[in-house]
């Protein structure tokens, strides 16, 4: 009995530290007009593992992304139709706070950054489509 509690007090001590030491990024996303967009993909890609975490804006156009590891990381958005320079050289520390906001510009669509189904609403109709 006494061996399982300290396990378990061992294994509640080993989440907890884990937990504090994960850095945050918040921020908004604004498109060309200014007003808050809703639906962009905003991504943070660590440079040295390659791992990435991505969230949705919400209606706001606030993001959040917890639970970063501490390193340097690029953040990137993804919205068809619209584009935006990429943050790069951002590092993180443990426990860290950071704050970063997106103006989208107008940009292209590119055929690969949308579904079969929208390609198909986007072609004109026409024989052969």
């Amino acid at each position: 009995m006494q061996l399982t509690r300290l396990f378990s007090v061992l294994i509640l001590l080993f989440f907890c530290s884990f937990g504090s030491q994960a850095a945050s990024v918040t921020g908004t996303v604004k498109g060309p007009d200014g007003a808050p967009f809703q639906g962009a993909f905003v991504e943070a890609q660590n440079t040295k593992t390659r791992m990435m975490t991505s969230v949705l804006s919400d209606t706001q156009g606030h993001y959040q992304i917890d639970n970063l590891a501490p390193g340097e990381y690029r953040l990137m958005i993804k919205a068809v139709g619209y584009r935006t320079d990429p943050r790069t050289g951002v590092n993180l520390t443990a426990d860290q706070k950071a704050s970063f906001d997106f103006a989208l510009q107008n940009g292209t669509v590119r055929w690969n950054e949308i579904s079969f189904y929208q390609a198909m609403q986007l072609w004109p109709a026409a024989k052969g489509k």
